[in-house]
């Protein structure tokens, strides 16, 4: 199984994709995907859905994560990733991490 980076850096070249963090917990078999997404490409899958959002932390898109997931698993596929190294599952995060707003993210991933 590849390392977390690389993998990151597959899950990357998605071009939703601005920033992204694999997580996988020792209790699941596949890893999610934490995603910033690009905004304006955000905004227009949301268009191509006939979704109406109004910025980032607009819980409408939240609706987008399959297809967003979809996206991600065929660059996944495309890359040659192996099934255990597909994630199962995408979680969008609004604004991008820093050194100081790491912490708290990495501490309520913990909490599994």
């Amino acid at each position: 199984m590849l390392i977390r980076r690389q993998l990151e850096s597959i899950y990357r070249s998605a071009a939703i994709v601005m920033n992204i963090c694999i997580y996988a917990s020792p209790t699941e078999t596949k890893p999610i995907a934490i995603i910033v997404p690009v905004e304006a490409t955000l905004q227009q899958l949301a268009e191509s859905q006939r979704l109406k959002t109004h910025g980032m932390d607009d819980p409408a898109n939240q609706t987008l994560v399959p297809l967003i997931l979809s996206q991600l698993l065929a660059v996944g596929r495309k890359s040659g990733l192996a099934n255990i190294e597909l994630i199962q599952g995408v979680v969008l995060c609004p604004e991008e991490w820093t050194a100081l707003n790491v912490s708290g993210l990495m501490s309520m991933l913990s909490r599994d």
